[in-house]
């Protein structure tokens, strides 16, 4: 719920704590065990994008952090990480990429 919020500086900090709990690996399956969370992030990580970069680390971190599992987990990532949210997250990745590139165009011409 919190994720969801418009307060960025909540969602912000939320995320922030989300980080801190999946650097220790058991957290981590506790976590991804509660489906929600990994299409939160990337709605996080796709609202925020170039506009709030800062923002769009931590997401991207916090979504970083939820891809490392032990071996013995590792059979369960589907179940963890749906089709659709791979989906939605390259979707989001690509989006994000163009944004960076019409950036660097604009900063060359505006150099040339």
């Amino acid at each position: 719920m919190v994720l969801d919020h418009t307060l960025r500086d909540l969602v912000f900090y939320s995320v922030g704590i989300i980080i801190n709990i999946t650097l220790h690996e058991d957290s981590r399956v506790a976590i991804l065990e509660k489906e929600i969370v990994v299409p939160k992030l990337i709605e996080v990580l796709r609202d925020s994008n170039i506009e709030d970069i800062d923002l769009s680390k931590v997401a991207a971190k916090a979504l970083h952090n939820m891809t490392q599992v032990k071996d013995e987990f590792k059979s369960k990532m589907n179940d963890y990480w749906t089709n659709d949210s791979i989906n939605k997250l390259d979707e989001v990745l690509q989006n994000l990429g163009d944004e960076l590139d019409s950036i660097m165009v604009s900063n060359i011409i505006l150099l040339i």
